[in-house]
């Protein structure tokens, strides 16, 4: 059980990645 606590933590994790990714991205749309 543990195992899937850390792989959904690292799945979190790596969606945060990716949304800082997209607003470094788009940071001269303020289209939100």
């Amino acid at each position: 059980k543990e195992k899937e606590i850390a792989e959904k933590r690292r799945e979190r994790q790596q969606q945060e990645q990716e949304l800082a990714k997209h607003i470094e991205e788009d940071d001269d749309d303020d289209d939100f």
